[in-house]
């Protein structure tokens, strides 16, 4: 469930669709220096995410501050340009710190992910 807490992505469609992983979304990740609210909402989606069984992902991450902050929640998967720029899956092989095994775990996850939305659709 992409944009976790914004918009359409709100807590009532946790029971109406079949949810295993949400996003949190960018907005609240860009207060974390400034606002205990968005800190204080960020901590309890995780932690509500987690009850329910979920994987989070956590998008938009830009700085160290927000990274530092993100990194007390062990097991999230981080997004954001303070980790690299968006690139395509081609680019992405094309880098010499990749080893075989990342390569294959990357196309692992791609395929799961393809299977997944097949099974929606």
């Amino acid at each position: 469930l992409d944009d976790f807490g914004t918009g359409y992505s709100g807590l009532s469609y946790l029971d109406k669709f079949r949810v295993d992983r949400i996003k949190v979304d960018s907005s609240f990740v860009a207060e974390i220096e400034t606002s205990q609210g968005a800190r204080s909402m960020i901590s309890t989606i995780i932690s509500m995410a987690r009850e329910r069984g979920y994987e989070v992902t956590v998008e938009g991450i830009e700085n160290e501050v927000q990274y530092e902050f993100l990194r007390k929640f062990p097991g999230l998967v981080y997004q954001g340009y303070y980790f690299g720029r968006p690139q395509q899956f081609s680019d992405l092989l094309d880098n010499p710190m990749l080893t075989e095994s990342d390569i294959a775990a990357f196309r692992k996850d791609s395929e799961e992910e393809q299977e997944k939305l097949r099974k929606v659709a």
